[in-house]
């Protein structure tokens, strides 16, 4: 579902995970993650992405994820609701 002020980039299927929550917020970027439901003692794993749309474009949000290593199963661009 698209949100209408954030570009949205899934890294890993919300169903895999115990519980998501805010892992970190800064600089028009949002980091969503938990642990996994097959390791749930493990480590914290980042489930989604997001970028502000007033401070990234689409092609700057894209970038943003190959620079920092990130594969996306899905991205979705902000969308105006009406």
């Amino acid at each position: 579902m698209p949100y209408p002020n954030w570009h949205s980039a899934r890294i890993r299927q919300p169903g895999r995970f115990l519980r998501i929550r805010v892992l970190w917020a800064k600089k028009g970027v949002m980091v969503y993650g938990g642990p996994l439901k097959t390791d749930p003692q493990g480590g914290v794993v980042i489930s989604s992405i997001r970028f502000l749309k007033e401070k990234f474009t689409v092609a700057e949000a894209k970038k943003w994820l190959r620079d920092h290593k990130y594969k996306y199963i899905k991205f979705e661009k902000a969308v105006k609701k009406d």
